[in-house]
């Protein structure tokens, strides 16, 4: 389980993005989704095999909280992290993680949120089927020019990406500001206008998350992009709400 946990928070917690995350696990696979409150943000995320040790549907609240229990020395060999579960309603219900070291001499108690809590809290939109008009994999040379152009313009909180022949082109800013642009990608197929704002704060953090895992952009000039993200663990599916321009 902790394995699951440490990918979960990196995927979540790293972020510094969401106050909670939902997890619903099931025989067939589980499920960890994430919403942030102006809903522009949203991850929709599933394990790439069913974890039998996180059955059933429970909140991770306290990202920070479950971080330090995770990464706690005394958790770090042969430790127990275990779901309990407490029968309400007549359904056996998740209600906490439980932290116990080797040596059965430091525990903890990580209480969980309810479905019932998350019903009101977290809404995800419903799944729309959207046209991809660019897809493409970014590369590590792309990434560190995403991050040097939103620092040389950091008072930007947006920016936009347009193709111009078979390249992406990001763009900061406007011709009544400081403004720049360099190649985002190149041998795109597809085309984008610059209608659609992006906004830096949600782009930027799923970047950092580049390794060696499989990573994907889709683009819709409807105004919504998916960034898919492949641990190896699990498969993180993140898409970020546009704006017009």
């Amino acid at each position: 389980m902790k394995d699951y946990l440490l990918d979960i928070l990196k995927h979540t917690h790293s972020l510094g993005l969401f106050d909670f995350v939902r997890v619903t696990g099931t025989e067939e696979n589980t499920r960890i989704d994430a919403i942030t409150e102006d809903k522009c943000f949203i991850l929709m995320g599933k394990t790439n095999e069913p974890v039998e040790e996180m059955m059933g549907g429970f909140g991770l609240p306290n990202l920070s909280k479950l971080d330090m229990l995770v990464n706690c020395k005394e958790y770090a060999e042969n430790a127990d992290m275990s779901l309990t579960y407490d029968m309400r309603d007549g359904v056996n219900t998740p209600v906490s993680i439980k932290f116990i070291n080797e040596a059965k001499d430091f525990k903890n108690e990580y209480r969980l949120m309810s479905e019932k809590v998350l019903d009101e809290k977290f809404k995800l939109p419903s799944a729309k089927k959207y046209k991809w008009d660019v897809e493409f994999m970014p590369t590590v040379a792309s990434i560190q020019r995403m991050n040097f152009q939103s620092s040389l313009l950091s008072e930007e909180a947006n920016f936009t990406l347009t193709t111009n022949k078979s390249n992406l082109v990001c763009s900061f800013g406007d011709a009544s500001n400081h403004a720049g642009q360099f190649n985002f990608a190149t041998n795109v197929s597809g085309t984008l206008n610059d209608d659609i704002v992006w906004p830096v704060k949600y782009f930027l953090p799923v970047l950092k998350l580049y390794d060696n895992s499989t990573f994907g952009i889709k683009i819709s000039g409807q105004g919504i992009m998916e960034i898919n993200v492949d641990s190896g663990m699990s498969n993180y599916k993140y898409y970020i709400i546009g704006s017009a321009k």
